[in-house]
Formats: structure tokens, C-alpha cells, sequence
């Protein structure tokens, strides 16, 4: 098994040769797209060490990190006008979601739960209101999205169902 160094040195790696490559000019890596992956697969890595140890923070901070790292991908494919007025609901929406990961994967805490939920809900409506949009045509842009990636998000739903399963059947056993 991969352990966590070996891991943060394979993404060192990973930036420092996408960098040089795009210094010589072989392929043509932005900087924010070297620190989205590099972030994606860091806050994987913590994640993942801190679900199978049941560390609470490390999840939490492993979910922050890759969604952040997701975010900044975003930014490098699409051009997001008037990110200075989404930023903070963009925040609370991520550290929502962080929370009710953490919540999932490691125990249930009903306040916690509440709280992440508000986040979240917070983020979307400030969003919403921040922007140009309005309810309508940010729930048609949900079911289009849905509706044309149904199958991933099932898939990852089940995925995660069944991680969490055995996560907590590998609890039970230990006690």
C-alpha cells in the first residue's frame, strides 16, 4: 500500500515536472491548473488515510482541499465573470459540504449536520442572489446537470454507500 509521503512526494513530483514542461514548452500547464490537480489528488490522499483512521479533521481538511482544487479546475476551463461576489458564498457552500462529508464518514452529530446544511444552503442562495441568475434558471442548470450526468452521480452514490458500509462494519468488528 501507498503510504501518505511517498504519496506528497509523487505530487511534488508531479508539479515540479509539469512545470518544467511547461516552462520548455512541450505542453502548456497554467500554474492554477498545476495547483488544481496537485490539490485534487492531495485532498484525495488525506481523505482517504483520514476515513480509514476515523481522524475527523483530516477528512474534513482532505474534502476542503479537493473541492477547492475542483473549483480551481473549474476556473482554468470555464471564465467565471464576477467571481469577487461568489467567492464567499462559494466558501460557505464548500465548507458546508466539507462538514457534512466529515458527518457521513466518520459519526453522526444532528447539530453538525444542521449546521452543514445551513452552509450549504446559505452558499446557494447567496450565490443565487450575488449573481446575475435567479431561482428558476439555477434549478433548470441543476436538472440539465443531473440529467446529463445521472449515471456518474448514481454510480459515486453507490460507491459511496458501500465504502461507508464497510467502514462502519469494520467499526463494529473492532469493538
Amino acid at each position: 500500500m501507498i503510504n501518505f509521503r511517498s504519496v506528497n512526494l509523487y505530487i511534488i513530483l508531479f508539479a515540479l515536472f509539469a512545470g518544467l514542461l511547461s516552462i520548455t514548452g512541450i505542453f502548456n500547464f497554467s500554474s492554477l491548473e498545476i495547483i488544481s490537480y496537485s490539490s485534487i489528488f492531495l485532498g484525495l490522499n488525506i481523505f482517504y488515510n483520514s476515513l480509514n483512521k476515523h481522524y475527523r479533521v483530516g477528512v474534513f481538511v482532505g474534502s476542503l482541499i479537493f473541492q477547492l482544487g475542483a473549483i480551481a479546475f473549474a476556473f482554468t476551463k470555464f471564465e467565471i465573470l464576477g467571481f469577487g461576489r461568489i467567492i464567499i458564498p462559494t466558501l460557505l457552500f464548500v465548507i458546508g459540504f466539507s462538514l457534512l462529508l466529515t458527518n457521513l464518514a466518520t459519526a453522526t452529530s444532528k447539530m453538525t449536520n444542521i449546521l452543514s446544511i445551513v452552509m450549504m444552503a446559505a452558499g446557494i442562495t447567496l450565490i443565487i442572489n450575488r449573481s446575475s441568475t435567479d431561482w428558476h434558471l439555477y434549478l433548470s442548470s441543476v436538472y440539465a446537470i443531473l440529467k446529463k450526468y445521472l449515471i456518474i452521480i448514481l454510480a459515486a452514490v453507490v460507491v459511496i454507500y458501500f465504502t461507508l458500509l464497510e467502514i462502519k462494519k469494520r467499526n463494529i468488528d473492532r469493538d
